[in-house]
């Protein structure tokens, strides 16, 4: 495992008080991570010497740029850890990812502290970034770590798309209102959203011209917010979306099985591996199709479907 500490490379530009976050910004990027090479960020000599504020951290919030690096590794497989003397505590995937054409995608990561975290005493304030897919990597950069008294709020996005009238509407599912409600939910445009209770909360509509963001507030002094991101293609819906009504594929990593299933018929299945080559390739004609790839090395394969003359590509691990 690669341990990175970061002293003078590190500009801190943070403030605390009782009611505020603090913040590390390191601007020491690209970081390569790949898979099975963790990179370790040891933060606690830098929390010492700000002498951060004890018995007040309740979360963690990690935002990075992040861009593919080998493999064509997913946000998916992009993960952290975080450990201080109380235990560790894993974020499997980003919460939120945001995207421009103009630039790299923004992975924001939260983590509820195993307890409340205090740097003279604790000894250690680990942040560790990770890829998982097989044979991966990514750059991770602009990487900023910040310190909460709060937790986030929860939430997820559906999106309801109206393409006959070039728009679409956002149901925000909040889960968890945090440790200091209301949240709230503001898309910058007019929509804003008090919230009190868990459930539902429809957003919209919007034009499809543009992708919509919306934060999600659990108490804005506190820096409990976050940005979910929601956008519809209807060229692209008009054919794959029905097409792919109800595709499911599964498992994924695979050892023996992938099984597919469709609202539609599935005339295509078709295997490659990583340099392109086609390794296997199956006409179901059928609503279900089970792909043997028990005898395949272990790695990553793309798989082209095809229903109703689309073709929709996926990503296989192979374990």
């Amino acid at each position: 495992m690669k341990k990175y500490t970061f002293c003078l490379c590190i500009i801190i530009s943070s403030f605390i008080n009782l009611y505020a976050q603090y913040s590390f910004p390191i601007n020491s990027g690209p970081i390569n991570v790949a898979e099975g090479s963790p990179v370790t960020l040891d933060l606690n000599d830098i929390a010492n010497s700000a002498v951060v504020t004890n018995n007040l951290y309740l979360s963690l919030r990690v935002i990075t740029d992040w861009m593919p690096n080998v493999g064509a590794p997913s946000t998916g497989e992009a993960s952290i850890e975080v450990t201080t003397t109380s235990g560790t505590v894993v974020v499997l995937s980003p919460q939120s990812v945001v995207e421009d054409s103009c630039c790299p995608l923004s992975l924001s990561f939260f983590a509820v502290l195993p307890a409340n975290y205090i740097p003279l005493s604790d000894g250690f304030l680990n942040v560790v970034l990770k890829q998982t897919g097989v044979g991966t990597s990514a750059n991770w950069s602009n990487i900023d770590i910040d310190l909460l008294v709060c937790t986030m709020p929860v939430a997820t996005t559906t999106i309801i798309e109206d393409c006959d009238n070039d728009q679409f509407s956002v149901d925000v599912n909040v889960t968890d209102l945090g440790s200091l409600p209301p949240a709230s939910l503001d898309d910058f445009g007019g929509g804003f959203i008090s919230i009190n209770n868990v459930g539902i909360y429809r957003m919209g509509p919007y034009s499809t011209d543009f992708p919509v963001l919306i934060q999600v507030t659990g108490d804005a002094t506190h820096g409990c917010s976050y940005m979910l991101q929601s956008s519809i293609d209807c060229d692209l819906l008009n054919t794959d979306y029905v097409a792919f009504k109800g595709f499911k594929y599964f498992p994924n990593p695979v050892k023996n099985i992938l099984e597919l299933n469709a609202q539609n018929e599935i005339s295509t299945v078709a295997v490659y591996n990583t340099i392109g080559k086609e390794v296997l390739t199956i006409r179901p004609e059928n609503f279900e199709a089970k792909v043997d790839m028990s005898d395949m090395q272990s790695g990553i394969y793309f798989i082209k479907v095809m229903i109703n003359s689309t073709i929709k590509n996926i990503r296989i691990i192979k374990e």
